[in-house]
């Protein structure tokens, strides 16, 4: 049974098969080469992925991912690691290092011992990381009546762990998706000549000032931010996440059509949010989707 079968849910269903998009994301180290590439579809902007990355494991071995399927065979072994890890009984140890391994992974290892690593050492110092992130996983269960509780801080990194330890396709609530999610409720207003009430849209709000739709769209509707460190924050952050994760759930069900050659509903949903990452890089991206679909007049800054 749907949990959102609203309007912007089917909307939304309705469009992935054939959204227009132009990915143009520039050479990095994460993203060798660049991708220049008009897509039609998600799956089309999944075929696209691109994100190099590595961790190492247990014995220090590299595991090093660049395609999606890469990925996602790398991910499905970080997914064991913390699983296995995390229901030890002896100590936080081995689970530390499945975290360390994720924001390696992440590219949050830079950060030395601040942000998230900072926090996971500071809980296994104490005692309490298996525990805080077994209530957490817990508390942002996408079937859970109960709100959202517990939860002490969160970035980037940390929702990556949250991710990679849920098993119902929490989705990994980063400034990239965030941005996507929040540009597709702009172009739902837009696509109705933005008739509907605000306070009945889902919120999606931006973690990063630099990725959020308002920067390139005078007039925006959809602008907040979540402020790192503001009052409340790590709640709406872990909200959205599970927020987000009811709408790619309740859309994939509405269409099986949508990567249908993976297993499991939580397993397309994470092929929908690595699409909404590639899309998030860069939100300009989403240029022909606005052209195609907006009944109101769209000023691009």
């Amino acid at each position: 049974m749907l949990d959102n079968n609203d309007t912007f849910t089917e909307w939304f269903a309705k469009i992935l098969p054939e959204i227009p998009v132009r990915l143009e994301i520039r050479h990095s180290s994460r993203v060798p080469g660049g991708i220049r590439r008009e897509c039609s579809g998600i799956e089309d902007v999944l075929s696209c992925y691109r994100w190099r990355a590595e961790w190492l494991d247990i014995h220090g071995l590299p595991h090093k991912s660049e395609s999606w399927v890469e990925t996602q065979e790398s991910l499905f072994e970080l997914r064991a690691w913390l699983a296995e890890s995390i229901s030890q009984t002896s100590c936080d140890s081995q689970f530390l290092k499945a975290c360390e391994a994720v924001i390696r992974w992440g590219g949050g290892a830079r950060s030395g011992h601040n942000g998230a690593k900072g926090f996971v050492l500071s809980k296994a110092k104490d005692g309490k990381l298996r525990d805080y992130f077994a209530r957490a996983k817990k508390a942002m269960r996408l079937d859970s009546a109960q709100a959202i509780r517990g939860i002490e801080t969160m970035n980037a990194m940390l929702i990556k762990i949250h991710s990679l330890l849920s098993d119902d396709g929490l989705p990994i609530y980063d400034s990239r998706v965030a941005g996507a999610a929040g540009a597709l409720v702009e172009l739902y207003c837009r696509s109705n000549g933005n008739n509907e009430d605000q306070g009945k849209l889902p919120q999606f709000p931006s973690t990063d000032e630099n990725r959020r739709i308002s920067r390139l769209i005078e007039n925006c509707r959809v602008s907040e931010i979540i402020r790192y460190r503001s009052t409340g924050y790590a709640t709406k952050w872990a909200s959205a996440a599970v927020a987000l994760g009811h709408l790619f759930r309740d859309a994939l069900v509405l269409r099986p059509d949508l990567f249908d050659k993976l297993e499991g509903l939580s397993n397309r949903m994470h092929a929908l949010e690595a699409a909404m990452f590639m899309i998030g890089s860069d939100l300009n991206s989403l240029r022909p989707a606005f052209a195609a679909y907006s009944r109101t007049p769209v000023e691009w800054t």
